[in-house]
């Protein structure tokens, strides 16, 4: 199948999402808090006892995770200086996977709804466009946002994705969108990113920029405000 081509797990050297390890499972998904989180090894490694000690009891003021029932793996890190990724996957430690709680072969066979929901174009236009870890993982989380996004610089401010001479333009109107629409996400109280394409579905109604909600209009009058100063130098 067509999603199948283009792995967005790991595009290149510069960037890499782990939304399926866990990772935008806490309520503060600030850049800085994931970053803080991915950097700190005892921090990630005391989640397991953590979880616990939660026994289905409600979130502690300094430990607020959006689902009790799914996982933080705590072998998510910095791959390198700027890329996050699995520190047991065959491309950085050889095949260690199988001590993490999935083993290697749910994570080796695992594609999220990114995968299916954008096509090869858009695939292409996130990879080649978005060079910071974190704006990358907000596409991936929450890809029909991403669409409304790629469609409304097309559109709305004609900047062609063709165009060699509006690289630059195009990775600042996309990274500004999606910093706001992050904003946005941390502020809800509700799981943000889901394992298939129907939990994708269900849900999608509270977060993406595609829907009809009063929310989420004045989230896409943000967006166009802050494109259209871009667009004005």
């Amino acid at each position: 199948m067509y999603y199948q081509k283009i792995i967005l797990c790991q595009p290149d050297s510069e960037k890499g999402c782990c939304a399926c390890c866990g990772l935008f499972n806490f309520y503060d998904i600030s850049m800085e808090n994931l970053t803080g989180f991915l950097r700190d090894e005892r921090y990630r490694f005391s989640l397991g006892e953590r979880y616990l000690a939660l026994e289905g009891k409600e979130n502690s003021a300094d430990f607020r995770i959006r689902d009790s029932t799914s996982y933080i793996c705590p072998y998510q890190a910095f791959v390198d200086a700027s890329r996050p990724g699995c520190q047991l996957h065959p491309g950085v430690e050889g095949e260690k996977r199988d001590i993490s709680l999935f083993g290697s072969r749910i994570c080796g066979d695992f594609l999220c709804p990114a995968h299916e929901i954008l096509d090869e174009n858009l695939k292409g236009i996130l990879i080649d466009n978005i060079h910071h870890w974190y704006h990358y993982s907000i596409a991936i989380i929450d890809p029909e946002s991403f669409i409304w996004i790629v469609d409304c610089i097309k559109s709305r401010f004609d900047v062609s994705f063709q165009d060699a001479k509006t690289a630059t333009l195009r990775s600042e109107l996309l990274g500004a969108a999606l910093k706001i629409h992050a904003e946005f996400l941390r502020a809800i109280e509700q799981p943000i990113f889901f394992y298939s394409v129907s939990e994708y579905n269900l849900n999608k109604q509270g977060i993406s920029l595609l829907s009809t909600s009063e929310k989420m209009k004045t989230e896409r009058e943000r967006i166009v405000r802050r494109m259209a100063e871009i667009m004005k130098g």
